[in-house]
This record gives structure tokens, sequence and C-alpha cells, in this order.
């Protein structure tokens, strides 16, 4: 799986649409300045499924593994956006 940007210059809240994801990923979250990001899974991409995954991550940070096997989704939700909020969140293999 080549990286995929599940949000990218992000400005204000949302959530990310799922993408899929076979075994292990790591997922790199940027630019928050001040907002704050959950990560999710499932096993299916229907929003009552996702389950959070970390503390809402108030920094960026250079690498969040996910360690589960078989198929499954990720997303992103990016919430309390500033004014200098520019959020990128990519899911790699």
């Amino acid at each position: 799986m080549a990286a995929v940007k599940i949000l990218e210059d992000q400005t204000t809240d949302t959530t990310s649409t799922g993408t899929a994801v076979t075994g292990p990923c790591s997922v790199w979250v940027r630019g928050l300045n001040g907002a704050e990001c959950l990560i999710q899974v499932a096993q299916t991409d229907v929003a009552g499924d996702y389950e959070t995954l970390n503390s809402k991550f108030f920094v960026s940070m250079d690498q969040f593994v996910i360690n589960l096997v078989g198929a499954y989704f990720v997303r992103a939700i990016l919430q309390n956006s500033t004014a200098t909020t520019n959020a990128t969140v990519t899911v790699s293999q």
C-alpha cells in the first residue's frame, strides 16, 4: 500500500473517510497546532463500527503504529481546530 493522506491540509474539525489496510500500518499526524486528533479502526467502513485506538493527540507526532492483522479500515477525527491548524494525517504500510 502506498502512503494515503486521509486528511490533507485540514483547517477545520472533520472526520476523514476510512482507508482500507491489511496488516500493521503506520500513521503520521502533522500540523495540529492546538487541535486534537483521534485515530480509529473498524472491520467495516461504517461510522458506528469504528473504535478509537488512542487518547487524543494534542501535538504532531512522527509515527503511530497500528499492529493489527487482517483487513480493516483506518480513519482520523480532527477536533478543536484552531486558527493555526493545518492538519495532515497519512497512513502507510
